[in-house]
């Protein structure tokens, strides 16, 4: 196993541990105002965010791209990421309409890159609004987490802004390979 690879696993064991401290905090939260629990998640959510900074930084600088690398990172991302969405839907900071959405994204582009692999085209990696993103989306859970939920409120819509625009865009630029005539044998 190589380092990116090591930090993506560690991404992915993050994850329980901070589901355990998220939703233990959302419902201490109903109940009586006790943040310990959400600053803890935080800070796993956080340590689970840079291993995302640091398998990339690895996988090329050590030329480590692996194909468990190039399946399992964007899995772990979404995993975390839709943790603590799902979170946030239940302390009512977000709207469940919007997670809606952002899953509608993941599992379009998801598709859409199996479609690719399938057509031996060219799988698009993450573009500029992609990662940008994915760099609001975790600013915007960051900042619920540490109790900036209003300025964390602003920075959440503008990701799902460019959730939006970015799956377009992928669309958009893979629209040569998608066939959408039935084949007839």
């Amino acid at each position: 196993m190589n380092i990116p690879n090591l930090f993506t696993l560690i991404r992915i064991a993050l994850i329980p541990v901070f589901c355990i401290f998220v939703f233990d905090g959302a419902r201490e939260v109903t109940a009586k105002y006790h943040p310990d629990t959400l600053i803890i998640a935080g800070v796993i959510f956080v340590l689970a965010a840079f291993t995302d900074w640091f398998d990339g930084y690895f996988a090329r600088k050590y030329d480590q791209v692996t194909n468990v690398g190039k399946l399992l990172d964007p899995l772990a991302d979404k995993l975390l990421i839709t943790a603590a969405l799902i979170a946030m839907v239940e302390w009512e900071w977000i709207p469940g309409w919007s997670v809606v959405i952002i899953l509608a994204r993941e599992f379009l582009i998801t598709g859409l890159r199996t479609l690719l692999v399938e057509a031996k085209a060219e799988v698009k990696g993450a573009s500029f609004l992609g990662k940008a993103k994915t760099f609001t989306q975790i600013a915007a859970v960051i900042l619920f987490l540490f109790d900036f939920a209003d300025f964390g409120l602003i920075v959440y819509y503008i990701a799902l802004i460019l959730t939006i625009v970015s799956g377009l865009d992928y669309v958009w630029k893979s629209r040569k390979y998608l066939n959408f005539k039935e084949n007839k044998s």
